[in-house]
């Protein structure tokens, strides 16, 4: 849980601050490695927390039976 709690702040961060300086200073005068830097670091966040999770992630994509409905 504080993996994912870390991935959302992080993220928020990212997002909100890539657009306050694009939105202040234009794309061009936005500080991109800071952006790609936090960007990589959601990233991480992200990959640990599917793997933490694989099981849980991943039984969404498992192919289920279709159980016919009794009579």
């Amino acid at each position: 849980m504080v993996i994912l709690i870390a991935f959302i702040l992080i993220l928020g961060y990212d997002i909100s601050s890539a657009w306050y300086y694009a939105l202040k200073v234009g794309i061009a005068g936005a500080p991109i490695e800071t952006i790609r830097l936090w960007s990589w670091v959601a990233t991480l966040l992200l990959i640990i927390h599917v793997w933490q999770r694989w099981k849980l992630t991943f039984s969404y994509f498992r192919w289920r039976s279709k159980k016919k409905p009794e009579q």
